[in-house]
């Protein structure tokens, strides 16, 4: 699926968000190495720590069907393409090599990776 069509897709997800605190709806697709597709849109609690990132629902949403991430977009409304808090830079990397595509609702895109975005990054080592 090409860049447009998967920003296309995140902007579906955007429209679903839950956003009563902060008014700032974001959305992500991931593309999965079998073409499919799944969803995430930040849901806010009243308490900020307990709700999630559109970016974290998506990736876990394609976890639980048993799919292997590829490519993540996001969209949000803001100046620039926006970029994934910590947390989820850090979530991210357990599903590298995952391509990342920041946009934001005015048409500006950046193309990225889960490792670039946190290059100084935790890592598990596997048990052998």
């Amino acid at each position: 699926m090409n860049t447009a069509q998967l920003l296309t897709h995140a902007n579906i997800a955007r429209n679903k968000a839950k956003a009563p605190y902060t008014n700032y709806s974001v959305g992500a697709v991931v593309e999965c190495q079998d073409g499919s597709l799944y969803y995430g849109a930040n849901i806010e609690a009243s308490c900020s720590s307990c709700g999630i990132c559109a970016e974290r629902l998506a990736l876990a949403n394609a976890a639980m069907n048993g799919k292997q991430p590829k490519t993540i977009a996001i969209i949000g409304d803001a100046k620039s393409p926006l970029t994934p808090c910590g947390t989820c830079r850090q979530f991210m990397i357990d599903f590298t090599p995952l391509k990342v595509i920041l946009a934001n609702t005015k048409g500006n895109t950046k193309f990225t990776t889960a490792n670039k975005l946190l290059p100084l990054k935790f890592e598990r080592r596997k048990k052998q």
